[in-house]
C-alpha cells in the first residue's frame, strides 16, 4: 500500500472539475475507494495509483507522499 498525495489528487480534479463519482465513473474504481483517495492520509494499492495517473496523465510517483511532505 502506499500513501497517496491527496492534496495533489483533489488538485487534478478540481482542475478538471471533477467530484468524487465522476472520478470513480472515469477511472472505473469503485466510488468507495475514490473517496478514501482523498481523505489525508489515505492509501491506495498500486493498481489504484496506476489507474489516477493513467487518467490525469502524470507520473504515479507524482500521485504518492513523499515522507517529507506533509
Amino acid at each position: 500500500m502506499f500513501i497517496v498525495n491527496t492534496k495533489k489528487i483533489r488538485q487534478l480534479m478540481f482542475e478538471r472539475e471533477l467530484n468524487i463519482s465522476a472520478l470513480a465513473k472515469a477511472t472505473n474504481l469503485n466510488p468507495f475507494t475514490a473517496r478514501k483517495i482523498v481523505t489525508d492520509g489515505a492509501t491506495a494499492t498500486g493498481k489504484v495509483v496506476g489507474k489516477l495517473a493513467n487518467f490525469f496523465g502524470v507520473d504515479g510517483n507524482d500521485l504518492l507522499l513523499k515522507e517529507d511532505q506533509s
